[in-house]
């Protein structure tokens, strides 16, 4: 809707003249009501009911309010003269001899009835006042669907239902009660009234496309049979060539319920249809689907890869299949391989998809426990090589070296074959390279000779493969006994089977292997410190309490007294205690106990004074914060990340932690990628906390950052914050300046709000003015006006937070606040925006 919301504003502003134009003109309704549509679509819903609801207040054919009354006859009493004196004849007429009153009593006796009649009827409304009514209404009730006002959605439809509908109004109507139900996900509901719409449908194709939502809804409900049915009477519906063909998959699919092996079959015959050469993508998922429902993994698995790779374009069952692929591998507690499809996921899935943010989170759960058990199966590994003997390196270092050359060579092969096509391209089209598109293409068609005839130059293509076979395009290729420069490329190459390697060049290649006590005593320990943090993944994002129990047995299996076993107990007795074992659970307490009686963790655990005490009160989240924190000061910035990153669910969903760990990751990123990156992270950083201290720091080091020096001075004396007046009622401007900026980039950035305006506020007509701020000209003021209370300019404010990109480039160095006239008159005054900043940050 972004893309047209220009167009619909024009819509609404025509309308609006349509409207003060004709007050008392008959399409006055019509024009609300698509007013209402313009703002529907527009996705402006707000608006789109407040309109709407004028409309059905003002708009009733029952009862037009005074208003409209009024401006009829306004109208009747500026008419002219002539008008007036044919009324005076008719009067005069009545004087006439009672014989012709008589005679003529009858006839007006029947005129002064039918005006009585027209009278009624206004008063009740035509038919096409009705109809413009009902539409409304029912316009009205799917703006307040998207509004989530449910019960008075429901109110309307009901009420439609009993009246005198148009047939049109009709087949709509049950079209819009199934969309009630669907938005609020209770597909059984919307059945019966999409079996309404599809008996009421009078064209094909929309009963073809109203059957396979039907077919979609049973197969959610796992009703394979009701959607086998549905999706058949689609067949004879003659659906459009897309349709046909997903419904001809959908068909096979839910018929697999009753034979998979012929399901399959049929299926496995549309992958030989060349007209079907583009959707392979989806037969193979649908493949799978079945495989799915047979609980064949290993095969499902096949067909899903096969999807992938038969897939060009299709995002949204990239998606799906990505999705699959994530969940299969989840249940099978492959946590790498899941991570890494529910990633792939995430890059095709469109974010408005209600699935988005839960897959999100998914991965981002699993992000963590991927990276540990990466980092427990590279220590292992390298750990095992390293009690290698030299011999059993060597040869490892040889296969690793050839392996290597083995990927560059396929990489060069894949090269070769990519020019080949492209030459072969070449071939197919010729006379269009160099060409004037369009104009080329004229002349390919006007011209007789053969080359330029694509039909004339498949044909000469295959009867010479039939001749000669499939030869590679080179000099000589007819002669026998000719040099082949691409295999004289090859004998090139390194030897493989008689490669050797020198001894740094082993080295080199196994560069991480440990090769002394201390580097050995680190794999270690990053093995202990991997595991440990896995016992708290498996048991805080998963609830995998088992996983957890798992991996610190397994731990305390593989080593003893190290650092942090403490620690580790600790998760292990809850884990314990989760799966109900309260006696494994105890024990590790009372080990705990005996061991490590010191230990915070175990103090928790045994006495209740310690935690409950004011003056040695635990917070555990004050704890992770700081251990963080210290990591930072240290200057282990990949390890202080990490520690957020894999943070857990207490201490992000309490607010103030989360705030403060967000601001040091932004700090974070900004020491480990640069001051782009830091600038990034701090502008999205304010974008969602807004109204924090943190936020407001945030702000004035990107400032700083953006060339501001003075960002970070403070105010030097309170009685300047009172020359401000805060007059919430009272007209607002917005204030945006500009840092360091001059005339050309000003231009631009003007340029850019216009733009911004045009788009999102065209209807408010705002006005812009630039001004230079300091004595320097470094900084300069452009003022949007005007707005008529605080509230308005306040939401101006808070959109263009939500949509900074869009507003204005990030490389400017600027701020933004809403400020009234005569605050507007003081910060002019005062040449900075520093006091102001304060006073803004107080009242707003």
């Amino acid at each position: 809707t972004k893309s047209v919301s220009q167009d619909l504003d024009k819509v609404v502003e025509k309308l609006a003249r349509v409207i003060n134009l004709h007050r008392a003109a008959d399409w006055v309704d019509d024009s609300y009501l698509l007013m209402g549509k313009a703002q529907y679509v527009k996705q402006d819903f707000e608006q789109a009911q407040k309109v709407f609801e004028y409309f059905v207040d003002e708009m009733n054919p029952a009862f037009k309010k005074s208003g409209y009354k009024t401006n009829k006859k306004k109208s009747k009493k500026s008419k002219s003269k002539t008008s007036r004196k044919k009324k005076s004849r008719k009067k005069k007429k009545k004087s006439r001899s009672k014989k012709k009153r008589t005679a003529k009593s009858k006839k007006n006796t029947k005129t002064d009835v039918a005006k009585v009649s027209n009278t009624t009827y206004h008063a009740k409304g035509s038919k096409e006042d009705w109809d413009t009514y009902n539409e409304g209404l029912m316009w009205m009730a799917k703006t307040y669907m998207e509004r989530d006002k449910w019960a008075s959605a429901y109110y309307l439809l009901v009420r439609l239902k009993n009246e005198n509908l148009s047939d049109k109004l009709k087949r709509e109507l049950p079209i819009t009660t199934a969309y009630y139900y669907l938005k609020q996900k209770k597909y059984g509901d919307a059945i019966k009234p999409l079996h309404d719409a599809f008996t009421l449908a009078k064209k094909k194709k929309e009963k073809a496309r109203l059957a396979f939502i039907l077919g979609q809804i049973y197969e959610s409900l796992n009703n394979q049979k009701d959607a086998y049915a549905i999706y058949k009477k689609i067949e004879d519906l003659n659906p459009d060539y897309e349709l046909e063909f997903n419904t001809k998959l959908k068909i096979l699919k839910n018929y697999s319920g009753t034979s998979d092996a012929y399901a399959l079959k049929e299926i496995k015959k549309l992958l030989k249809e060349e007209k079907y050469d583009e959707y392979q993508d989806k037969i193979y998922f649908t493949m799978a689907e079945i495989m799915l429902n047979r609980n064949n993994i290993d095969e499902a698995i096949t067909y899903l890869n096969k999807s992938i790779s038969k897939n060009r374009n299709n995002s949204a069952l990239k998606a799906e299949t990505y999705f699959k692929l994530g969940n299969i591998n989840f249940d099978k507690q492959d946590y790498i391989s899941s991570k890494l499809y529910y990633d792939s996921t995430l890059m095709s899935l469109d974010k408005k998809d209600e699935r988005y943010s839960d897959i999100k989170n998914l991965a981002d759960n699993l992000k963590g426990i991927a990276k540990d058990l990466q980092t427990i199966a590279l220590q292992d590994s390298l750990i095992k090589i390293s009690k290698m003997s030299n011999e059993q390196q060597m040869e490892l270092a040889l296969a690793i070296k050839k392996k290597e050359l083995e990927e560059k060579k396929r990489k060069e092969e894949q090269k070769k074959q990519s020019n080949k096509i492209s030459n072969r391209m070449a071939v197919q089209s010729p006379g269009m390279m160099g060409a004037t598109p369009g104009k080329s293409l004229k002349r390919l068609q006007k011209s007789s000779f053969f080359a330029y005839n694509p039909t004339a130059v498949k044909a000469g293509m295959e009867e010479f493969k039939k001749k000669w076979g499939l030869i590679r395009l080179e000099d000589n290729w007819r002669r026998s006994n000719k040099t082949d420069s691409n295999y004289e490329d090859e004998e090139a190459d390194i030897d493989e089977e008689n490669l050797t390697l020198s001894k740094n060049e082993v080295n080199t290649i196994l560069r991480d292997v440990p090769k002394t006590p201390d580097q050995l005593a680190q794999a270690n320990k990053k093995i202990i410190d991997a595991m440990i943090d896995l016992g708290f993944l498996y048991r805080d994002k998963l609830n995998n309490y088992e996983k957890s129990v798992e991996i610190l047995e397994e731990l305390f299996s593989r080593y003893s007294d190290f650092d942090g076993e403490c620690k580790a107990m600790y998760y292990l007795q809850f884990s314990y205690k989760d799966l109900n074992n309260f006696s494994k659970g105890e024990n590790i307490v009372n080990k705990m106990a005996n061991k490590y009686p010191d230990c915070i963790y175990t103090k928790i655990l045994t006495d209740p004074n310690y935690v409950n005490s004011k003056k040695n009160k635990v917070n555990l989240k004050e704890i992770y914060y700081q251990d963080i924190f210290k990591l930072y000061k240290k200057g282990d910035y990949e390890s202080a990340f990490a520690k957020i990153e894999n943070a857990g669910a207490d201490i992000k969903k309490d607010e103030r932690y989360k705030i403060k760990m967000d601001f040091l990751k932004a700090k974070l990123l900004g020491k480990l990628k640069g001051k782009n990156a830091y600038i990034i992270a701090l502008e999205d950083f304010v974008k969602q906390y807004p109204n924090t201290p943190e936020s407001i720091s945030a702000k004035e080091t990107l400032r700083f950052l953006k060339g501001d020096k003075d960002a970070f001075s403070k105010l030097i004396y309170e009685e300047d914050l009172q020359k401000f007046t805060y007059e919430p009622k009272k007209m607002h401007y917005i204030l945006v300046v500009v840092h360091n900026a001059d005339d050309k980039e000003i231009k631009a950035i003007k340029v850019s709000i216009s733009n911004y305006n045009k788009k999102y506020y065209k209807l408010n007509r705002l006005k812009l003015s630039n001004i230079y701020f300091d004595t320097k000209g470094k900084d300069q003021v452009i003022l949007i006006r005007k707005f008529e209370t605080a509230e308005s300019a306040m939401k101006y404010y808070h959109q263009i937070e939500k949509n900074p990109d869009e507003y204005i480039n990030r490389k400017f160095n600027y701020e933004f606040y809403a400020i009234s006239q005569k605050n507007y008159r003081e910060v002019i005054k005062q040449r900075s925006v520093k006091n102001y900043r304060e006073f803004f940050e107080r009242m707003y």
